[in-house]
């Protein structure tokens, strides 16, 4: 990932050390994960929130895009994601009381 100027962000285990088994980068990660830890977890949290609705959508659609046709396929994920985005204003007006302008009170 490095090579191709990606930067690792790992959420490092317990009882890790500096120490480098392989590549450098795991190392730079961790100084920097050291340095500045609240830039670092911002960082890492945009994975891990990506990682969260890949996760999501996986458990929710179990069956992967069946339309093969390139826009058909777009218009298939779009509407996934319009399913997703539903449940969850859904969820937010239920627990937190959450009152869109296009939701009827």
């Amino acid at each position: 990932m490095k090579s191709v100027g990606g930067t690792p962000r790992f959420y490092p285990k317990e009882g890790i050390t500096l120490r480098r088994r392989g590549s450098w980068a795991w190392t730079e990660m961790l100084f920097d994960l050291m340095v500045d830890p609240q830039r670092w977890l911002r960082e890492y949290h945009v994975r891990s929130n990506v990682e969260s609705g890949f996760s999501i959508f996986t458990r929710d659609f179990l069956a992967p895009l069946r339309k093969r046709i390139h826009r058909r396929r777009k218009t298939e994920a779009f509407a996934r994601t319009c399913d997703y985005n539903l449940k969850q204003a859904c969820y937010a007006r239920h627990q937190e009381g959450l009152i869109a302008p296009w939701m009827n009170t």
